[in-house]
């Protein structure tokens, strides 16, 4: 079967593929048993923990519980066993703060969307302690926003304006051993983002699953949301999006409806990759689904993700997720997207952040040259 390509055509989401090394803790983490078996030998001699590249941090309990199944040993698996329990630790306290979380929101009639880790590990994984998860994080209706911040307030989490948004995303700590971020699911993310378009969706048609913990996206939603984390700009590299999809993909999944959110929002080529990524690793999808991905493309992102062009992400994503719009529509919502992804308010903070970025790349290309 053909690897796909790493490359998708912009600085952030090229970051948000793995590399060799990545690659070869995917396999042993999801791939069939031989080939899983493979992958182990081949990390025995070549991973080095100390020199493990960004992003690959959380890959490793995953593939600790893999190996450890395999009955693998030696001095490589118990080092990873100690990155595994780290992990259980971490996200069992964090999920005692999500019980708190959730029923201050609830007693406050808030109903929030969670798109953090936690879920997915305890879902997907059916494991605390094979998924780290860095915090909280919960989507709302922007009506209730002012809403749940002041729930949190009330059951004592403190709120850390300096790293939000006012009106659009807050914050908060507790005890400094557990983060929660709240955001309005209409403007987590530039206009007709995935995520956004997932989450408007989701309570529109009401498309949840009971569960005893209260109500949660479908496999397939909770899919598309994994996938949307390659649409999001970051500033470290991370490819547990891809991990999360694989483990997910195993579930059932309406694959007719991931072709539809990811043409009509401007992604379809990115969630291709992810798909043969996915095919690649074994994780069965039907055949049709790549070629679907790439003929229903819009041309407007396969320009947006042709690498000679070099476009910053910025620029990049609201070209592709404006496929639908006409030059002015794209220019008109420029502006907005912009703020959305660099977190400013004004028009005055807008462009003072948007010299100062200029610059830097300026400074790169230079360098490079």
């Amino acid at each position: 079967m053909t690897q796909p390509t790493r490359r998708v055509g912009t600085r952030a989401h090229g970051s948000r593929w793995p590399s060799k090394q990545q690659s070869l803790l995917f396999e042993l983490a999801v791939s069939p048993d031989a080939r899983a078996a493979r992958a182990w030998d081949t990390l025995v001699r070549r991973l080095d923990l100390q020199e493990l590249e960004p992003g690959g941090f959380a890959l490793l309990p995953a593939a600790y519980r893999r190996a450890a199944r395999l009955g693998a040993d030696g001095e490589l698996l118990a080092r990873l066993k100690g990155v595994y329990r780290s992990t259980w630790y971490k996200n069992n306290l964090l999920e005692r703060r999500r019980a708190g979380v959730t029923e201050a929101l609830a007693d406050s009639g808030i109903a929030a969307l969670a798109t953090d880790g936690l879920t997915l590990a305890k879902r997907f994984y059916d494991d605390l302690g094979a998924r780290p998860t860095p915090h909280l994080e919960l989507l709302v209706p922007a009506s209730r926003l002012a809403g749940a911040r002041s729930a949190l307030l009330a059951r004592g989490w403190r709120e850390r304006a300096e790293l939000g948004t006012p009106g659009r995303r807050h914050v908060f700590d507790h005890d400094g051993k557990a983060r929660c971020i709240v955001a309005r699911d209409e403007e987590a993310l530039p206009p007709h983002s995935l995520t956004t378009t997932i989450a408007a969706e989701i309570r529109r048609s009401a498309s949840l699953e009971a569960a005893p913990d209260g109500a949660r996206p479908t496999a397939t939603d909770a899919l598309l949301l994994a996938f949307a984390e390659a649409t999001r700009p970051a500033s470290a590299p991370s490819v547990q999006w891809l991990l999360d999809g694989a483990m997910i993909a195993t579930d059932e999944i309406d694959w007719e409806r991931v072709v539809h959110v990811a043409v009509s929002t401007g992604w379809a080529l990115v969630l291709r990759d992810a798909v043969l990524w996915l095919r690649h690793l074994g994780v069965a999808v039907p055949d049709d689904t790549t070629e679907l991905l790439s003929a229903r493309a819009h041309r407007r992102e396969k320009i947006a993700r042709t690498a000679a062009f070099g476009l910053p992400h910025a620029l990049g994503a609201c070209l592709a997720s404006t496929a639908g719009e006409g030059p002015a529509g794209t220019m008109r919502q420029l502006p907005r997207s912009l703020r959305l992804l660099w977190h400013v308010g004004t028009a005055r903070e807008l462009s003072s952040t948007t010299l100062r970025r200029s610059a830097r790349l300026a400074a790169r290309a230079v360098h490079r040259a």
